[in-house]
């Protein structure tokens, strides 16, 4: 369960599974134990598994830049501002696993925040749910940690 997520910052990074597409580093704190404080970028991927074949559509809020990608498909771009939630796109996904890439990237100043919100024909909007979301654990550093 969950998705691999490699965090950087300056030249060091932290690779680690995550339950949630959802963060939350205050200003002056580092990403992770790992890293230093500062400016960071995270990578996730993996898959997001759905019920049916269908029409869904995805949100953010937060601050800083996000890029998803599904499979093939263009990304999902957002520019969030604290106190502004990110506009709703669509995406057609398959029923089954769905791969998946999350790109978030840190304001250069102040706090980090990121959360994903989705919603379907059938289901109103809620936070990515994390036994949706699994990972292959194929990242080089999740299997020598």
């Amino acid at each position: 369960p969950g998705l691999s997520g490699v965090f950087t910052s300056g030249e060091k990074t932290d690779t680690r599974v995550a339950r949630l597409v959802a963060l939350h580093v205050p200003e002056k704190s580092p990403p992770t134990i790992f890293l230093p404080s500062g400016p960071f970028q995270v990578k996730w991927t993996g898959y997001l598994k759905t019920a049916e074949k269908g029409d869904y559509q995805l949100r953010a809020d937060g601050v800083g830049g996000l890029k998803i990608t599904f499979g093939q498909n263009a990304p999902l771009e957002w520019t969030l501002e604290a106190g502004k939630n990110g506009a709703w796109k669509p995406i057609e996904l398959v029923k089954g696993y769905n791969p998946i890439t999350v790109e978030y990237t840190s304001p250069k100043t102040g706090g980090a925040t990121l959360r994903v919100w989705w919603s379907g024909e059938n289901f109103i909007e809620e936070p990515l749910p994390p036994d949706a979301l699994f990972t292959r654990g194929a990242v080089e550093n999740l299997k020598t940690s």
